[in-house]
């Protein structure tokens, strides 16, 4: 809510007329000396409409959600239709070993490890 906006109108018109999704993903985060765990909520999100993204040093996780409910009885019937991009990116370790992510989603719950690569141990030169 802001001055211009009292209200929250922009939420009350998207319950009621369905509009695009808010831009908001739940997300935990955890880090341990084998890699970093990202578990984000992604409900009603197909696991073939989520995309995961690596540019640089930034992972960048996003789907598309789409519902549609049709809802037909003897005195009425209903459409609702809720649409829109999710989107959440996060900057990994200068160590994260990308080319063994690994990704899983069930019940709209989307689990990624990325596992760390050990430094290697610095190696003294001699001066001569």
């Amino acid at each position: 809510m802001d001055e211009k906006n009292p209200v929250g109108l922009d939420d009350v018109m998207s319950q009621l007329f369905g509009g695009a999704i808010q831009n908001k993903i739940k997300s935990n985060i955890r880090q341990n000396k084998k890699g970093v765990y990202i578990e984000l909520d992604f409900p009603g999100v197909k696991k073939e409409d989520i995309n995961i993204d690596i540019q640089g040093n930034k992972i960048t996780i996003s789907g598309e959600k789409k519902l549609k409910k049709d809802i037909v009885e003897k005195d009425y019937s209903t459409l609702e239709s809720k649409y829109g991009l999710i989107e959440r990116s996060f900057l990994l370790p200068e160590t994260a070993d990308i080319k063994n992510i690994d990704a899983n989603s069930k019940n709209g719950v989307l689990e990624i490890f990325i596992p760390v690569i050990k430094k290697e141990d610095a190696t003294k030169i001699k001066v001569k």
